[in-house]
């Protein structure tokens, strides 16, 4: 399971996501209801994740930017 918990500071998002019991860092932007951010799960991985938040979920795709053996992939998160 992916869970996913931040913060809104103006535009900009900070937070945590857990894949499992393995977290990983993530800090983006929200402008309207587009979401770019990096999804840092490891101080040698990074991806790059861009998003649509509704009023129920938020649904993108991710990519990796510095990760070897990373692999691309989406989400569909629901919101609570």
């Amino acid at each position: 399971p992916l869970t996913l918990t931040y913060q809104e500071r103006g535009e900009r998002l900070i937070g945590e996501y857990r894949v499992g019991a393995i977290p990983g860092r993530f800090t983006g932007t929200r402008t309207e209801n587009t979401i770019t951010a990096d999804l840092i799960p490891a101080p040698d991985c990074a991806y790059t994740f861009e998003g649509t938040l509704t009023d129920t979920t938020l649904t993108g795709a991710f990519a990796p930017t510095h990760c070897p053996g990373g692999q691309p992939g989406t989400w569909t998160l629901e919101l609570q």
